[in-house]
């Protein structure tokens, strides 16, 4: 016998059920990666601001015990065991001819003054000068430029150590 139409089963759920399910859910995925991305971007922030303390403690412990600032090669650099987290830094400084540069190193021979600058995955700048890590000015650009801004005019000498692509031999991570 035929049921009537009033008593009929309706199963499974309407099309407007179902876009509003898909909505909220896109909705939660949206605000995920966005909190995600923060978290991240301030992961990679702490980590560059972390290994500029470290090399920068380093360079003033080589001044301290050596008298002189650490050149840019393997026999001053490689007995210090520089090491950064490789993954938090970001090609900010990239010229057509280039692969990016990062962590640019600034010295001051006469003085012992220096200073480090890099640029993090998330576009920030921080430099280490004075004995501690502060907000950078940026954006990187030729590392004499980079260096005055950060405070260090006029270096006596200077080099990345993330340079065109690669990173310097000295430097682990």
């Amino acid at each position: 016998m035929l049921e009537p139409l009033a008593l009929k089963r309706k199963d499974g759920f309407t099309i407007v059920e179902l876009l509003i399910v898909i909505v909220v859910i896109a909705i939660l995925a949206a605000i995920s990666v966005v909190a995600y991305t923060g978290i991240q971007n301030r992961a990679n922030d702490t980590a560059i601001q972390s290994d500029l303390r470290n090399i920068g403690s380093k360079f003033t412990e080589f001044y301290v015990t050596a008298g002189r600032l650490p050149a840019i090669n393997s026999t001053d650099l490689g007995p210090m065991k520089l090491s950064v987290s490789k993954n938090a830094y970001g090609n900010h400084y990239t010229p057509s001819s280039s692969n990016g540069y990062n962590i640019a190193v600034c010295f001051n021979g006469t003085t012992g003054d220096f200073v480090l600058v890099a640029a993090s995955k998330s576009g920030n700048v921080f430099a280490f000068r004075n004995g501690g890590v502060q907000t950078g000015t940026g954006p990187l650009q030729t590392i004499n430029t980079t260096c005055a801004n950060n405070g260090l005019s006029g270096p006596s000498s200077s080099a990345w150590l993330f340079n065109n692509g690669s990173w310097n031999a000295s430097i682990g991570g």
